[in-house]
């Protein structure tokens, strides 16, 4: 986590303490997860738990390049990831119908625990707007 990211935490942490109940905090296993629901978690006196279903999004073989990078190597597809995510395959990675089944049974499954409880789920980028889409009823293609 950055040097801004840690402060946006806290702020984060201080904000859902100071507005709900919480009976659990979820995270992804990756580390910026982690490191958030952590602060979340203190705050409230909870310890995170961690959900593999969370975890970002597999890049295949674009992890750990930048969008350049991929894009240099990989124009149509990476164009198609920008333009029409929801129709694109990532070289050697996931879909984002696959995100979306892993990440809503992961979801599921915290809500199986906390059927009438308030709880905090921290993913990423794309697991959230996943979720979102789900919740809100709305297409991936959105």
């Amino acid at each position: 986590m950055s040097d801004l990211g840690r402060p946006q935490a806290q702020a984060v942490a201080a904000y859902v303490a100071a507005s709900w109940k919480l009976d659990a905090v979820y995270t992804s296993p990756l580390g910026r997860c982690r490191e958030t629901g952590a602060a979340i978690a203190a705050s409230l006196r909870l310890e995170p738990r961690t959900v593999d279903g969370l975890c970002d999004v597999d890049y295949g073989e674009w992890q750990g390049l930048t969008r350049e990078e991929a894009k240099e190597r990989w124009p149509e597809e990476t164009g198609l990831w920008f333009r029409a995510p929801h129709l694109a395959a990532i070289p050697g990675g996931e879909t984002l119908a696959a995100l979306l089944s892993r990440a809503t049974a992961a979801l599921r499954d915290v809500m199986r625990h906390h059927p009438d409880g308030t709880v905090v789920v921290v993913g990423h980028d794309s697991v959230n707007r996943v979720l979102l889409l789900f919740a809100l009823e709305l297409p991936l293609s959105r």
